[in-house]
């Protein structure tokens, strides 16, 4: 396929971004996989998706007929009868196999080393595509099934609010309780946060290849300490009162494993990230390469071509075409003029408040003391400022995300899935986030 062909063919498909962040081109080729050639029990089987890639940031977006179809396949599984003990099985064997081949083996051929790792860790990203492709129907069936039985526009938002979350202690749980305690030790002495760094450095490595926690992240996590509330959601009242089919039985069964999984499949991805770097260091000594100009290739790259900081990755019925990347053609999939910011609720509340816009850990310089915290994604790495955080507000996300996870968990408004907000709120501005409605407005 040529450059002319690909804007031919992508001019005739109605896209939807789906997300945008720092992400090496390995691991845009690993989620590409992932969303079109998953296994028949899950639902990654995409034909069009395409990714623009430039200095290790990607947007990501996906042909709207296709995750129409993806979804709807993924709604019929999820809510099968013994899909839930099928995917809690298949996804921790899947990460148990990725653990294992994170180990680097210096005996061992350094490529196939790397192959075997890669395709371990796209078998991990197909449990995660399946998530996300279900999102969009799982969300839609729930509020559907919720606004058939009640007809207070407050107490629906308040009860999906309760069904879309997870019954399940946080998978990043055992954190939250070393952090809980260095607080509380309020110690000087440095054997807490050397135990915590030591356990859980890993946790900021994402699919960016983002530096490892140092002791004096962990300290400032610890001073900027606010208590995760325990997990107590009940959802046996709100069902006996409702009444729902065993297809919604199954619905708010699958939501609750996925929410949980959502965490748990990205604690083993960044663990991965992070545990498998001598591999990629001591392929890309081989090479000549750095670990970043490593993961800007291909893996049939590996070699042959030179790291280019910019690509296009253009999937198509099974097949991946990789370009050089083009800005204009990027920009035409940005054409919204809609600077309205409204998206789903996952825990209500209003509150004004001034904005901070917080990505990455480079962000973590600015006050997000008491702000509204906008992010293109909540993750681990900003744990800091969304503790300390009025309200979260998101671009991406769906009912499973970590800013639905954790804003429940820490009591506060957030608002998820706008696509819009980093684009339209800025640091400084002054808003008001009406978390019962899901709008946004500055003021």
């Amino acid at each position: 396929m040529t450059k002319k062909q690909l804007i031919q063919r992508v001019n005739n498909i109605q896209w939807e971004w789906d997300w945008g962040r720092k992400f090496s081109p390995l691991f845009s080729y690993a989620v590409v996989c992932a969303w079109t050639k998953a296994r028949q029990e899950l639902s990654g089987q995409v034909n069009n998706v395409i990714l623009f890639s430039k200095n290790y940031y990607t947007n990501f977006f996906v042909n709207i007929k296709d995750l129409n179809q993806a979804g709807k396949k993924a709604y019929e599984l999820s809510t099968q009868k013994g899909f839930i003990n099928f995917y809690e099985c298949e996804a921790r064997r899947a990460c148990q196999k990725l653990i294992k081949l994170s180990k680097f083996d210096k005996t061992g051929d350094l490529l196939s080393q790397y192959n075997n790792w890669l395709n371990a860790y796209v078998a991990v990203l197909e449990f995660v595509a399946h998530i996300r492709i279900f999102n969009r129907i799982g969300e839609k069936k729930i509020r559907e099934f919720i606004n058939s039985k009640i007809k207070n526009s407050k107490k629906q938002v308040e009860i999906f609010s309760i069904l879309s979350a997870t019954t399940r202690i946080n998978a990043f749980d055992d954190f939250h309780k070393k952090i809980t305690l260095a607080y509380q030790k309020k110690t000087k002495n440095n054997l807490i946060l050397e135990q915590i760094v030591r356990d859980f450095k890993w946790m900021p490595v994402g699919y960016g290849d983002e530096p490892e926690w140092t002791i004096k992240d962990i300290k400032k996590q610890s001073q900027s300490f606010r208590p995760i509330k325990p997990n107590k959601i009940d959802k046996s009242l709100i069902i006996k009162k409702l009444v729902p089919n065993r297809e919604i039985l199954n619905l708010i069964a699958a939501i609750d494993l996925f929410v949980y999984y959502k965490d748990y499949l990205r604690r083993i991805c960044n663990y991965c990230h992070y545990y498998s770097r001598p591999i990629f260091i001591a392929l890309g000594k081989r090479y000549n390469l750095s670990l970043q100009e490593l993961k800007m290739l291909l893996p049939k790259e590996i070699g042959k071509v030179k790291p280019n900081k910019g690509n296009i990755l253009f999937s198509d019925k099974g097949k991946i075409y990789k370009f050089n990347y083009d800005e204009k053609l990027e920009n035409e999939f940005f054409t919204t003029n809609d600077k309205s910011v409204v998206g789903t609720v996952a825990n209500t509340g209003k509150v004004k408040g001034v904005v901070v816009v917080v990505n990455n850990p480079k962000d973590l310089k600015k006050d997000y003391n008491n702000r509204i915290l906008v992010s293109v994604m909540t993750t681990p790495d900003i744990t800091i400022a969304i503790k300390k955080a009025k309200a979260i507000i998101t671009d991406e996300g769906g009912i499973t995300c970590h800013a639905a996870i954790i804003s429940r968990e820490l009591g506060i408004p957030c608002i998820i899935g706008t696509k819009i907000a980093t684009h339209v709120l800025k640091d400084g501005d002054l808003v008001e986030v009406d978390a019962d409605k899901g709008i946004v407005k500055k003021i």
